[in-house]
Formats: structure tokens, sequence, C-alpha cells
């Protein structure tokens, strides 16, 4: 009996793995012109640019936010 190939399974995680600059100003209540100032001044999360468009990566900007963290108990 021949084994056949196994097709990988679609993965049922909906999290998004980007944001936009605009769902990342919702997120953090920023204006959009923020983020866009942040960039050219090389502060803020880490960002891609795919073909000319601007996405963050839900993982860095995790990290951005922890990084941020100040105060407190931990």
């Amino acid at each position: 009996m021949e084994t056949l190939p196994r097709t990988p399974t679609p993965s049922t995680d909906t999290t998004p793995q980007t944001l936009t600059p605009a769902r990342l100003s919702e997120r953090w209540d920023i204006p959009v012109a923020t983020l866009a100032g942040w960039r050219y001044r090389g502060k803020g999360p880490a960002f891609l640019r795919l073909n000319g468009a601007v996405r963050y990566r839900v993982a860095d900007v995790e990290d951005y936010e922890a990084a941020q963290l100040h105060g407190g108990i931990a």
C-alpha cells in the first residue's frame, strides 16, 4: 500500500500576526502620525515595510510594551 504525503493542517489560530499603523494607534490610543514620526526618528517598536505597506509584528509590539513597563511590583 502506497503512503500518500501528508498535507499540513491549516492553522486555526485567527489572531493576527501583524498590525497596521491604524490598528496599533487604536491599541495605544495615539495618532497614526505619532507612529510615523517614531518610525522616521528610529523610535518605537520594530516594523516591517512589505511592498511599501508598514506592518508591526505583534511579538515586537508586545516586547516593546514590556520594555516600557515602569514601577509597580513585579
